[in-house]
């Protein structure tokens, strides 16, 4: 089943962030050894001002090297003189080594805990340039080294909660479900507490939106994950300020049905569906909890509905036909058990659904040409109508399509699979595999994708090029369409 991307919700990945103006608020505890500039100290602090003077990385780094030379210096001279730790952290974390910074400023405020309070904006510097590295590294699609420097930032400052909100995506896409909820619990502790600087109106905005997305984010784990009482309490939660959330209903639903609270669950299945229209999202968030809930025939009707309003939608028309598949599968389950007039009407049932899925695959595949799956669901959809058909030449025509179908699963060059879209607002980034079924190796394969607006008008259009693998080898392939306008869908076609 396809679920519909973002789900899991991240800040946007091209955002870097500044620091925020500190308030001077939390303990600064009080005695310690009293720090002391020494000639090694003073030498430390000159070359990290002149550092910040100078324009090029390469010169800056110089400076902040002399500078840790100078720091290291004093503290071996004098290892109970917090002044030589805490400049040795400015160097380290200017150098971007955000470990060592941390244990140096650690062991600064350690001998001298008043420095708790100064070292708070030196420690959200730090955490605003290791935060930005991991954005630069989100960028060039590097997740493992974007993880390392979120972990950073966030361990050598806690005042922040937009690293383990990032976390929580990146623990998450990794499937690394128990650390993504522990660092979405994290954010909630940050965006529950007391900040430590002040903040506007607008940031105080800024963080309840936030709260609000970690919240639905973590029930949304807390789901997969199976701890569904925690779940629920959030799902809860999000419906005590916001009742008429669509994501929270569908959630509490799910958990209620995982936990044998079908009543309750089916009332807020009615009511969702009985409502005013809702948006093509929603539709289909609902058609995808109700088929993770084996409930096919209302699924189908939300997946139906998502096509109503979104008659562009490959998803949706995918997850129709997959709906109506199990959902005419449950019905020859009770024909088997039935007999009479209700095994006559539970077979008109069945033929409604066959036709259905057969229309339903159609339209996939005019988005999805290549989708071989979806040829099969289309082939057993006529293989079924063929056997209900009651006269001669009914049953030619479904034969007729049913080797049609059979003729362009076999016949398929290529299968294209499991594609992936990451929109904004000016273009689209599509990621999918390529399966080589007949295209002879290294030759080119061509593929133009088309992004769709409301009205089927294409919005944006790009090529993207692979060679071809061994047979029955796959590829994956990646391309970035500029787009014009609101996406509501998309298709491709093999440029030959």
């Amino acid at each position: 089943m396809n679920r519909f991307t973002g789900v899991i919700l991240a800040l946007s990945l091209g955002a870097v962030v500044g620091a925020c103006a500190s308030s001077g608020a939390g303990s600064s505890g009080s005695g310690g050894v009293r720090p002391k500039d020494t000639r090694l100290t003073r030498d430390a602090e000159q070359k990290i001002a002149l550092a910040m003077l100078r324009s090029s990385d390469e010169e800056k780094r110089a400076l902040y090297e002399q500078a840790l030379e100078s720091a290291k210096q004093a503290i071996q001279e004098d290892s109970a003189n917090p002044q030589g730790y805490f400049v040795a952290g400015q160097a380290y974390a200017n150098l971007d080594d955000f470990e060592n910074a941390d244990l140096a400023w650690d062991k600064a405020e350690e001998l001298y805990p008043p420095f708790a309070t100064e070292l708070m904006s030196e420690r959200e510097n730090a955490w605003v340039r290791a935060y930005n590295l991991a954005i630069g590294e989100l960028q060039a699609d590097n997740l493992d080294g974007a993880i390392r420097y979120m972990e950073l930032a966030d361990a050598i400052y806690q005042g922040r909660p937009e690293a383990r909100m990032q976390l929580g995506f990146l623990y998450a896409q990794r499937n690394e479900t128990d650390k993504a909820i522990s660092a979405y619990r994290g954010a909630l502790d940050i965006l529950r507490g007391t900040p430590p600087f002040e903040m506007d109106e607008a940031m105080k905005a800024d963080w309840a939106s936030n709260e609000e997305m970690v919240v639905s984010n973590l029930a949304h784990l807390l789901t997969s994950a199976g701890r569904d009482s925690e779940a629920e309490e959030l799902y809860r939660e999000i419906l005590t300020t916001d009742p008429q959330n669509v994501r929270a209903r569908v959630g509490l639903a799910e958990v209620l049905v995982k936990q044998g609270r079908t009543e309750e669950a089916e009332q807020l299945y009615n009511e969702l569906l009985s409502g005013a229209d809702l948006s093509y999202n929603h539709y289909l968030m609902i058609g995808v909890a109700m088929f993770q809930a084996e409930q096919y025939e209302r699924s189908a009707y939300a997946f139906r509905q998502a096509v109503r309003v979104n008659p562009y939608s490959r998803d949706g028309y995918y997850n129709l036909a997959q709906a109506l598949f199990m959902y005419a599968d449950e019905l020859e389950d009770q024909r088997q058990a039935a007999s009479g007039a209700q095994a006559r009407e539970l077979g008109q049932q069945i033929g409604a659904a066959y036709e259905e899925l057969a229309t339903s695959a159609e339209k996939v595949l005019e988005l999805d040409p290549f989708n071989r799956n979806i040829i099969a669901y289309m082939a057993r959809a006529y293989q079924a109508l063929h056997e209900m058909a009651s006269d001669n030449a009914t049953k030619d025509q479904f034969r007729k399509k049913i080797q049609e179908a059979l003729d362009r699963h076999e016949g398929a060059e290529l299968e294209i699979m499991d594609i992936s879209i990451t929109p904004s607002d000016t273009e689209v980034t599509l990621t999918g595999r390529l399966l080589n079924l007949k295209v002879a190796e290294g030759a080119p394969i061509r593929l133009r994708f088309n992004m769709l607006d409301t009205a089927g008008t294409v919005i944006g259009s790009n090529e993207v090029s692979v060679s071809a693998p061994a047979a029955n080898a796959t590829t994956d392939f990646r391309v970035t369409v500029q787009i014009n306008g609101e996406l509501a869908g998309w298709s491709y076609e093999r440029v030959q």
